[in-house]
């Protein structure tokens, strides 16, 4: 049985929840997300193995050096937010409070929704243990009639997708 078509999701149609705590922290629209996803080490077990005298398609024995490939460590992840400036300060200031206070109150859980052309949401991740890593003010040009775009950087350990 074939799988119904489904059209493919926009990607300008998303949403951000940011919560840290009880706190919630996004009070902005972000114009960009940049790194959602996950990684993984492999271990490569090399070993050599030779076998009874069994013709292989070319000819010899099945003998030799051989690869086996084992997922190790999940490595953490980073993803890349920007936004319009705007008078709010709140990234800053939980930039400001994880420098002078416990930083493990301050870690943040991350909700990225994408929404059909309907607006019914249709994918969702969920980054798990996000620590504010960067944060950078707009590059100024006098000849440019740009938005000016702060930008910053979240360390993640665990992402989930959800349906």
């Amino acid at each position: 049985m074939a799988t119904p078509f489904q059209d493919p999701l926009l990607s300008y149609q998303y949403s951000i929840e940011m919560a840290g705590g009880a706190n919630t922290l996004a009070t902005a629209w972000f114009t960009e997300i940049s790194g959602i996803g996950a990684e993984q080490e492999i271990i490569e077990y090399k070993y050599y193995e030779k076998l009874p005298s069994a013709p292989t398609a070319m000819g010899g024995a099945r003998s030799g050096d051989w690869v086996m490939l084992l997922p190790g460590r999940r490595k953490p992840g980073s993803i890349t937010l920007k936004h319009g400036l705007t008078s709010d300060l709140s990234f800053w200031t939980w930039r400001e409070t994880t420098m002078k206070t416990n930083p493990l109150i301050l870690i943040a859980k991350i909700t990225i929704k994408m929404y059909d052309r309907a607006g019914s949401p249709k994918a969702t991740w969920e980054l798990y243990d996000g620590v504010l890593e960067k944060i950078a003010g707009p590059q100024l040009k006098a000849d440019s009639s740009d938005y000016a775009l702060e930008e910053m950087t979240i360390r993640y350990v665990g992402i989930n997708r959800i349906l």
